[in-house]
């Protein structure tokens, strides 16, 4: 087993990775903004969205506590749960909706497409981004200590104060932008590699599966995103992903 020092140290790396990565996501943004010179629209097939979706994922994802790994909280289908199909994969649904006013929690229960809590999760995110009201929500979260504690470990992304004081400031730039997400997709129903490598649930040399294939490499935050958005959405189209 991996020492409490060398965990530690993974850990700092890992929150380190995700705020610089983020700060790259809202720095392209901006510089997208200032091209467009009007109010700039973020539709779900910009680059900018994939790109800032996926590491708000990796800020939720990272250091959650072992109840988030329940196998009936994970990637099966609501209300048609076959634990023997699903493998277990980490989802704060239920993190989510307690912070989430009863109708929206109703609207993103009762969606089309997507079908797992996992899902549930990736659209909640890309809705609140819709509403402007992400920062609002990571608000409520940190309020209530005593439930974000009940959900992540002492080292978690979001128990750092440093790192969630930072979140919320550059949450707060995103009031800059107009967000047009499509948020019920069935494509939504798992969570993609580059979110669980930037966590530190996944690493380069897992056995992938046939579903993460087209988006196998490594998440680099520090360097250019140019291909990260065409890779994930050529998985969710069938094509066959740039070369990264």
């Amino acid at each position: 087993p991996i020492s409490p020092l060398l965990k530690m140290a993974s850990d700092v790396s890992l929150k380190d990775e995700i705020a610089n990565a983020l700060t790259v996501v809202l720095r392209d943004l901006q510089k997208h903004a200032t091209r467009e010179e009007k109010e700039s629209t973020i539709k779900s097939e910009s680059d900018h969205a994939t790109k800032l979706c996926i590491v708000l994922e990796a800020v939720f994802l990272h250091g959650l506590k072992k109840k988030a790994f329940l196998r009936k909280r994970s990637g099966s289908s609501i209300g048609k749960s076959d634990p023997r199909k699903s493998p277990p994969a980490p989802s704060v649904w239920s993190l989510f909706s307690a912070c989430t006013p009863k109708d929206v929690v109703s609207q993103l229960s009762r969606l089309a497409y997507v079908t797992t809590e996992i899902g549930q999760c990736r659209a909640w995110i890309r809705l609140a981004l819709n509403d402007g009201i992400m920062e609002n929500y990571v608000d409520a979260m940190l309020i209530d200590k005593n439930l974000i504690s009940s959900w992540y470990t002492g080292s978690a992304f979001l128990m750092d104060s440093e790192q969630s004081f930072s979140l919320k400031t550059l949450l707060q730039s995103l009031s800059a932008f107009h967000f047009e997400l499509a948020y019920d997709s069935q494509e939504l129903n798992s969570w993609p590699l580059q979110s669980l490598q930037l966590a530190g649930l996944r690493n380069p040399d897992d056995d992938i599966t046939a579903a993460d294939t087209s988006t196998s490499t490594t998440f680099d935050p520090m360097a250019s995103f140019s291909t990260l958005g065409a890779a994930l959405r050529a998985r969710d189209s069938g094509t066959t992903p740039p070369p990264v």
